[in-house]
């Protein structure tokens, strides 16, 4: 009825509707968790984080670095489409030691990068140099040839649109 008379007002009757015939909750999204996923990762400042990019252009960045903010981290993000392997691989480097959190950004773009940077994740995790603070955020879109043991030893989620109700209007 309301689509028929109010089509304006339909996507607060639906919410409404919702809230009251079962919770609040089911109407809004849940929202990415970039806490939680850190401390997952915790055993090992080496062990890497890597977000799956979904359909639709969603990009974890502004999400991430207001996580910093809020927890006083300083973040550094680079983008392997504009930046230079050797320039990333540099950036890692200082990071290890001052223990800033790193996001790498569309490593899809440099394959054999990411087969180089485990083992360079390999040989740092027995360094003594390595701050405990320190944590790598990948962000890359699903492809086939994405190294099996990167998957194995990192904490991973997927990162997309938010679905819900007034997403899907």
């Amino acid at each position: 009825i309301v689509r028929c008379l109010r089509p304006d007002l339909l996507l607060r009757a639906i919410s409404a509707w919702l809230a009251k015939s079962t919770s609040e909750a089911m109407t809004q999204m849940p929202t990415f968790d970039f806490g939680l996923m850190a401390s997952e990762a915790a055993p090992s400042p080496m062990i890497p984080c890597i977000i799956i990019l979904g359909q639709g252009g969603c990009d974890p960045y502004a999400g991430l670095q207001k996580y910093c903010v809020d927890s006083g981290r300083e973040l550094k993000s680079v983008s392997l489409g504009t930046k230079s392997v050797a320039q990333v691989d540099g950036l890692i480097a200082v990071s290890v030691e001052a223990g800033n959190w790193v996001l790498v950004q569309n490593v899809h773009l440099e394959k054999q990068w990411v087969s180089k940077l485990n083992y360079v994740l390999e040989s740092s995790e027995s360094n003594e140099n390595v701050h405990p603070s320190f944590k790598l955020w990948i962000t890359t879109v699903s492809y086939p040839t994405f190294p099996v043991f990167m998957l194995q030893a990192a904490t991973k989620a997927v990162y997309e649109q938010p679905r819900g109700l007034r997403e899907g209007m």
